[in-house]
């Protein structure tokens, strides 16, 4: 049976922001395959986290760098002008499997609530691209 981790993050750049994550300076692809290997984990889901704007081209170095090893659920800014045209060709990026968000902090908490998103839903689901979110109320 194959042993898939759903979200991972790498990052390059200071201690992330939250103390939920694992308090270290970097946290690289070649650490990461380290510690799948002791834990019996085939591969693994990146999520590059916001708090590093380095850890995006990190997610497709990982990908290149370890085949097999790694996927990534990327995003892009949902209010950014070309946001809407991005979607379409998403996953034809080498590694990506979708799109992941987070709804933790204004005004994207508001988003969901309030239809600015109805484009989001519609054109992934027209473009065969999954989302995955993480939202609090």
């Amino acid at each position: 049976m194959q042993i898939v981790d759903a979200q991972i993050h790498l990052w390059s750049h200071g201690l992330p922001p939250s103390p939920a994550h694992r308090q270290v300076a970097a946290f690289t692809a070649a650490q990461g395959v380290s510690q799948m290997d002791e834990a019996g984990v085939d591969a693994a889901v990146i999520h590059p986290p916001s708090w590093d704007l380095d850890s995006v081209e990190m997610a497709f170095e990982a990908v290149h760098d370890y085949p097999g090893h790694f996927a990534i659920m990327g995003s892009f800014a949902l209010d950014a002008a070309d946001s809407r045209a991005r979607r379409a060709s998403w996953k034809e990026q080498p590694g990506m499997l979708g799109l992941r968000f987070t709804f933790l902090r204004e005004p994207a908490r508001t988003w969901l609530h309030c239809g600015d998103l109805d484009w989001l839903w519609s054109a992934a689901e027209q473009a065969d691209v999954p989302i995955a979110i993480a939202a609090c109320d």
